[in-house]
Protein backbone atom coordinates (compact mmCIF):
# COMPACT_ATOMS: atom_id res chain seq x y z
CA UNK A 1 0.00 0.00 0.00
CA UNK A 2 1.87 3.35 -1.24
CA UNK A 3 1.39 6.85 0.70
CA UNK A 4 -0.86 8.87 0.26
CA UNK A 5 1.21 12.31 0.01
CA UNK A 6 -1.87 14.83 -0.92
CA UNK A 7 -3.13 13.76 2.64
CA UNK A 8 0.17 15.25 4.47
CA UNK A 9 -0.38 18.95 2.54
CA UNK A 10 -1.07 21.48 4.72
CA UNK A 11 -1.84 24.28 1.50
CA UNK A 12 -5.46 24.22 0.39
CA UNK A 13 -5.07 23.60 -3.39
CA UNK A 14 -7.92 24.62 -4.13
CA UNK A 15 -8.13 28.11 -2.90
CA UNK A 16 -4.17 28.27 -4.07
CA UNK A 17 -5.08 27.65 -7.56
CA UNK A 18 -8.20 30.20 -7.63
CA UNK A 19 -5.24 32.57 -6.49
CA UNK A 20 -3.28 32.69 -10.13
CA UNK A 21 -3.95 32.70 -13.80
CA UNK A 22 -2.09 29.52 -15.16
CA UNK A 23 -0.48 29.45 -18.41
CA UNK A 24 0.95 26.75 -20.92
CA UNK A 25 4.04 25.74 -20.06
CA UNK A 26 7.02 24.07 -21.70
CA UNK A 27 7.76 19.98 -20.72
CA UNK A 28 11.52 18.91 -22.46
CA UNK A 29 12.93 15.49 -20.26
CA UNK A 30 13.49 16.32 -16.87
CA UNK A 31 13.03 20.15 -17.75
CA UNK A 32 9.39 21.13 -16.77
CA UNK A 33 8.28 25.17 -16.86
CA UNK A 34 5.03 26.43 -15.70
CA UNK A 35 3.89 29.79 -16.05
CA UNK A 36 1.78 31.93 -13.66
CA UNK A 37 0.37 35.77 -13.44
CA UNK A 38 -1.74 37.23 -10.38
CA UNK A 39 -5.36 37.93 -11.40
CA UNK A 40 -6.08 41.30 -12.88
CA UNK A 41 -9.46 42.95 -10.87
CA UNK A 42 -10.48 44.88 -13.26
CA UNK A 43 -7.90 46.90 -15.39
CA UNK A 44 -5.08 46.42 -12.37
CA UNK A 45 -3.74 43.16 -10.64
CA UNK A 46 -4.39 42.86 -7.38
CA UNK A 47 -2.23 40.69 -4.96
CA UNK A 48 -4.01 41.56 -1.59
CA UNK A 49 -6.23 37.90 -1.96
CA UNK A 50 -2.54 36.18 -2.30
CA UNK A 51 -1.27 38.11 0.41
CA UNK A 52 -3.93 37.77 2.75
CA UNK A 53 -3.96 33.90 1.75
CA UNK A 54 -0.26 33.76 2.93
CA UNK A 55 -1.30 34.92 6.11
CA UNK A 56 -3.16 32.46 7.01
CA UNK A 57 -0.74 30.04 6.17
CA UNK A 58 1.88 31.53 8.51
CA UNK A 59 1.13 29.08 11.43
CA UNK A 60 1.15 26.20 8.96
CA UNK A 61 4.75 27.29 7.45
CA UNK A 62 6.55 27.80 10.20
CA UNK A 63 5.51 24.78 12.84
CA UNK A 64 5.21 21.42 12.26
CA UNK A 65 1.69 20.26 13.86
CA UNK A 66 2.98 19.25 17.20
CA UNK A 67 4.32 22.71 17.89
CA UNK A 68 1.23 24.60 16.09
CA UNK A 69 -0.33 27.50 18.00
CA UNK A 70 -3.64 28.43 17.92
CA UNK A 71 -4.55 30.18 14.80
CA UNK A 72 -5.45 33.75 16.55
CA UNK A 73 -1.47 33.30 17.47
CA UNK A 74 -0.36 34.21 13.53
CA UNK A 75 1.46 36.88 15.37
CA UNK A 76 3.97 34.18 16.53
CA UNK A 77 4.23 33.08 12.76
CA UNK A 78 5.40 36.38 11.64
CA UNK A 79 7.41 37.12 14.14
CA UNK A 80 10.14 34.11 12.62
CA UNK A 81 10.39 35.87 9.43
CA UNK A 82 12.01 39.03 11.05
CA UNK A 83 12.22 42.61 10.42
CA UNK A 84 14.56 42.71 7.37
CA UNK A 85 15.16 45.16 4.65
CA UNK A 86 12.12 43.76 1.73
CA UNK A 87 14.57 43.95 -0.91
CA UNK A 88 17.38 41.43 0.40
CA UNK A 89 14.95 39.34 2.49
CA UNK A 90 14.20 35.98 0.45
CA UNK A 91 12.02 34.66 2.90
CA UNK A 92 8.36 35.58 0.59
CA UNK A 93 10.14 33.61 -2.08
CA UNK A 94 10.86 31.32 0.13
CA UNK A 95 6.82 30.84 1.44
CA UNK A 96 5.89 31.24 -2.25
CA UNK A 97 7.87 28.18 -3.88
CA UNK A 98 6.26 26.59 -0.77
CA UNK A 99 2.61 27.30 -1.83
CA UNK A 100 3.66 26.29 -5.35
CA UNK A 101 5.65 23.15 -4.47
CA UNK A 102 2.50 21.74 -2.23
CA UNK A 103 -0.60 23.11 -4.50
CA UNK A 104 0.37 22.00 -7.77
CA UNK A 105 2.96 19.43 -7.41
CA UNK A 106 1.40 17.68 -4.15
CA UNK A 107 4.00 17.19 -2.47
CA UNK A 108 4.41 18.14 1.19
CA UNK A 109 6.88 20.20 3.13
CA UNK A 110 8.78 18.52 5.14
CA UNK A 111 11.58 21.06 6.78
CA UNK A 112 10.39 23.91 9.07
CA UNK A 113 13.36 25.97 8.94
CA UNK A 114 12.35 29.06 10.59
CA UNK A 115 11.08 27.59 13.23
CA UNK A 116 14.00 26.71 14.73
CA UNK A 117 15.69 30.62 14.05
CA UNK A 118 17.60 32.26 17.22
CA UNK A 119 17.24 35.40 15.15
CA UNK A 120 14.90 35.81 13.13
CA UNK A 121 16.66 38.96 11.21
CA UNK A 122 19.05 35.86 9.95
CA UNK A 123 19.57 35.10 6.21
CA UNK A 124 19.02 31.15 6.16
CA UNK A 125 21.69 29.74 3.94
CA UNK A 126 20.80 26.34 2.63
CA UNK A 127 18.20 24.98 0.98
CA UNK A 128 14.63 27.14 0.43
CA UNK A 129 12.60 24.31 0.82
CA UNK A 130 12.44 20.74 1.28
CA UNK A 131 9.36 18.42 0.59
CA UNK A 132 8.83 14.80 0.19
CA UNK A 133 6.28 12.76 -1.72
CA UNK A 134 5.50 11.73 -5.64
CA UNK A 135 6.56 13.51 -8.48
CA UNK A 136 6.23 11.58 -11.99
CA UNK A 137 4.97 8.90 -10.35
CA UNK A 138 8.56 8.33 -9.00
CA UNK A 139 9.28 8.65 -4.84
CA UNK A 140 11.31 12.06 -4.41
CA UNK A 141 12.94 14.58 -3.00
CA UNK A 142 12.60 18.06 -3.43
CA UNK A 143 14.98 20.68 -2.54
CA UNK A 144 13.63 24.17 -3.75
CA UNK A 145 14.91 26.90 -4.81
CA UNK A 146 13.42 30.85 -5.18
CA UNK A 147 14.86 33.95 -6.46
CA UNK A 148 12.54 36.87 -6.57
CA UNK A 149 14.90 39.60 -8.94
CA UNK A 150 14.38 42.68 -10.91
CA UNK A 151 14.88 40.86 -14.18
CA UNK A 152 14.17 37.50 -15.32
CA UNK A 153 17.69 37.14 -16.45
CA UNK A 154 18.83 37.78 -13.05
CA UNK A 155 16.69 35.42 -11.63
CA UNK A 156 17.63 32.45 -13.32
CA UNK A 157 21.18 32.90 -12.87
CA UNK A 158 21.11 33.17 -9.35
CA UNK A 159 18.79 29.86 -9.06
CA UNK A 160 21.17 27.96 -11.36
CA UNK A 161 24.07 29.52 -9.62
CA UNK A 162 22.71 28.31 -5.86
CA UNK A 163 21.71 24.65 -7.41
CA UNK A 164 25.17 24.45 -8.73
CA UNK A 165 26.36 25.28 -5.17
CA UNK A 166 24.27 22.74 -3.44
CA UNK A 167 25.53 20.09 -5.71
CA UNK A 168 29.44 20.85 -5.86
CA UNK A 169 29.35 21.83 -2.39
CA UNK A 170 26.71 19.88 -0.37
CA UNK A 171 28.03 20.20 3.25
CA UNK A 172 25.36 23.12 4.28
CA UNK A 173 22.59 20.90 2.62
CA UNK A 174 23.70 17.81 4.46
CA UNK A 175 23.62 19.42 7.84
CA UNK A 176 20.18 20.82 7.12
CA UNK A 177 19.10 17.35 5.55
CA UNK A 178 20.39 15.73 8.72
CA UNK A 179 18.34 18.51 10.63
CA UNK A 180 15.14 17.81 8.65
CA UNK A 181 14.68 14.11 9.95
CA UNK A 182 13.66 15.41 13.36
CA UNK A 183 10.61 17.34 11.46
CA UNK A 184 8.53 13.95 9.89
CA UNK A 185 8.45 12.73 13.76
CA UNK A 186 7.30 15.92 14.73
CA UNK A 187 4.39 16.12 12.03
CA UNK A 188 3.17 13.21 14.14
CA UNK A 189 4.04 10.40 11.23
CA UNK A 190 4.71 6.67 11.87
CA UNK A 191 4.24 3.40 10.51
CA UNK A 192 5.15 3.08 6.36
CA UNK A 193 4.63 7.05 5.98
CA UNK A 194 7.91 7.64 8.19
CA UNK A 195 9.55 4.15 6.38
CA UNK A 196 9.03 6.26 3.26
CA UNK A 197 10.06 9.47 4.07
CA UNK A 198 13.18 8.07 5.74
CA UNK A 199 13.65 6.21 2.76
CA UNK A 200 13.93 9.09 0.41
CA UNK A 201 15.31 11.24 2.17
CA UNK A 202 18.34 9.15 2.93
CA UNK A 203 18.40 9.06 -1.14
CA UNK A 204 18.20 5.12 -0.46
CA UNK A 205 14.96 5.38 -2.91
CA UNK A 206 13.85 7.83 -5.65
CA UNK A 207 14.31 10.30 -7.95
CA UNK A 208 15.80 14.28 -6.91
CA UNK A 209 14.40 17.04 -8.10
CA UNK A 210 14.77 20.91 -7.83
CA UNK A 211 11.23 22.65 -7.79
CA UNK A 212 12.69 26.47 -8.61
CA UNK A 213 10.41 29.68 -7.95
CA UNK A 214 11.08 32.81 -9.74
CA UNK A 215 9.35 36.07 -9.81
CA UNK A 216 10.45 39.46 -11.35
CA UNK A 217 9.50 42.84 -13.20
CA UNK A 218 7.02 42.39 -16.20
CA UNK A 219 7.03 45.99 -17.69
CA UNK A 220 4.23 44.16 -19.97
CA UNK A 221 1.98 44.26 -17.42
CA UNK A 222 1.50 48.32 -16.74
CA UNK A 223 1.08 48.35 -20.75
CA UNK A 224 -1.70 46.10 -20.29
CA UNK A 225 -3.02 48.17 -17.64
CA UNK A 226 -2.96 50.77 -19.54
CA UNK A 227 -4.79 49.78 -22.35
CA UNK A 228 -7.40 47.57 -21.01
CA UNK A 229 -11.07 48.49 -20.33
CA UNK A 230 -11.89 45.39 -18.30
CA UNK A 231 -10.21 42.32 -16.74
CA UNK A 232 -11.56 40.33 -19.64
CA UNK A 233 -9.27 41.89 -22.41
CA UNK A 234 -6.65 42.15 -19.74
CA UNK A 235 -6.46 38.84 -19.29
CA UNK A 236 -6.08 37.83 -22.83
CA UNK A 237 -3.62 40.60 -23.79
CA UNK A 238 -1.35 39.82 -21.01
CA UNK A 239 -1.87 35.74 -22.18
CA UNK A 240 -0.33 36.85 -25.73
CA UNK A 241 2.58 38.64 -23.83
CA UNK A 242 3.11 35.64 -21.98
CA UNK A 243 3.36 33.11 -24.91
CA UNK A 244 6.42 35.05 -26.08
CA UNK A 245 8.09 34.98 -22.78
CA UNK A 246 7.61 31.32 -22.31
CA UNK A 247 10.18 31.22 -25.08
CA UNK A 248 12.49 33.50 -23.17
CA UNK A 249 12.16 31.17 -20.18
CA UNK A 250 13.08 28.15 -22.21
CA UNK A 251 16.77 30.31 -23.65
CA UNK A 252 16.94 31.75 -20.19
CA UNK A 253 17.28 27.90 -19.03
CA UNK A 254 19.66 26.39 -21.73
CA UNK A 255 21.94 29.20 -21.64
CA UNK A 256 23.09 27.93 -18.24
CA UNK A 257 22.82 24.51 -19.09
CA UNK A 258 27.00 24.44 -19.77
CA UNK A 259 27.68 26.68 -17.32
CA UNK A 260 26.12 25.10 -14.51
CA UNK A 261 25.79 21.64 -15.56
CA UNK A 262 25.09 19.35 -12.57
CA UNK A 263 21.34 20.79 -11.56
CA UNK A 264 20.34 19.65 -15.21
CA UNK A 265 21.14 16.13 -14.40
CA UNK A 266 18.66 15.70 -12.17
CA UNK A 267 14.38 16.85 -12.79
CA UNK A 268 14.49 21.07 -13.14
CA UNK A 269 10.04 21.93 -12.25
CA UNK A 270 10.73 26.04 -12.86
CA UNK A 271 7.52 27.93 -11.59
CA UNK A 272 7.77 31.51 -13.58
CA UNK A 273 5.23 34.42 -11.94
CA UNK A 274 5.80 38.12 -13.37
CA UNK A 275 4.59 41.04 -11.71
CA UNK A 276 4.38 44.53 -12.42
CA UNK A 277 6.71 45.66 -9.50
CA UNK A 278 8.91 42.91 -7.13
CA UNK A 279 9.87 45.56 -4.80
CA UNK A 280 5.76 46.04 -4.42
CA UNK A 281 5.19 42.82 -4.03
CA UNK A 282 7.72 42.56 -1.09
CA UNK A 283 6.70 45.87 0.84
CA UNK A 284 3.14 44.74 0.86
CA UNK A 285 4.36 41.10 2.35
CA UNK A 286 6.44 42.95 4.76
CA UNK A 287 3.62 45.81 5.50
CA UNK A 288 1.27 43.08 5.85
CA UNK A 289 3.00 41.28 8.08
CA UNK A 290 3.98 44.20 10.57
CA UNK A 291 1.17 46.44 10.00
CA UNK A 292 3.81 49.98 8.55
CA UNK A 293 5.94 49.98 5.70
CA UNK A 294 9.76 49.17 6.15
CA UNK A 295 11.98 51.78 8.45
CA UNK A 296 16.04 51.19 7.94
CA UNK A 297 18.03 51.38 10.89
CA UNK A 298 18.91 55.22 10.31
CA UNK A 299 15.49 56.43 9.79
CA UNK A 300 14.53 54.17 13.47
CA UNK A 301 17.26 55.76 14.71
CA UNK A 302 16.29 59.01 13.77
CA UNK A 303 12.72 58.66 14.97
CA UNK A 304 14.02 57.57 18.46
CA UNK A 305 16.24 60.87 18.54
CA UNK A 306 13.53 62.86 17.61
CA UNK A 307 11.02 61.46 20.33
CA UNK A 308 13.83 61.95 22.81
CA UNK A 309 14.59 65.64 21.84
CA UNK A 310 10.96 65.88 22.42
CA UNK A 311 10.44 64.34 25.56
CA UNK A 312 13.37 66.64 27.13
CA UNK A 313 12.17 69.55 25.89
CA UNK A 314 8.68 68.88 26.84
CA UNK A 315 10.69 68.03 30.77
CA UNK A 316 12.87 71.31 30.42
CA UNK A 317 9.58 73.26 29.61
CA UNK A 318 8.33 72.28 32.57
CA UNK A 319 10.91 72.62 34.97
CA UNK A 320 10.74 76.34 34.11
Amino acid sequence: MGVNWEELLTVDCQKAAELFVCHPGFVDSKIQIRGYTIPFSGTQQNFNEIMNFLRRQLLKYVFPEKERPEDIDWAIGRDKFGDNNPISDGKLGEMLLYVFVEAFLKTPLMAYKLKDLGNPNDQVKGADGVFIGEYQGQPALLIGESKIHQTVSAAVKSAMESLQRFHENAGPYATELLVSRKYPEERELSGEILDSVFAIMNREKGILVHPVFIAYDFAKIGTVSQNAKESISAEEALQQHIKKEVEEWQAKIAAHKCIYPKPYQVYLDFFFLPVENSLQLRNHFYELLHGHPYESLAVKSAIKKAKLDNKNKSGQGANK
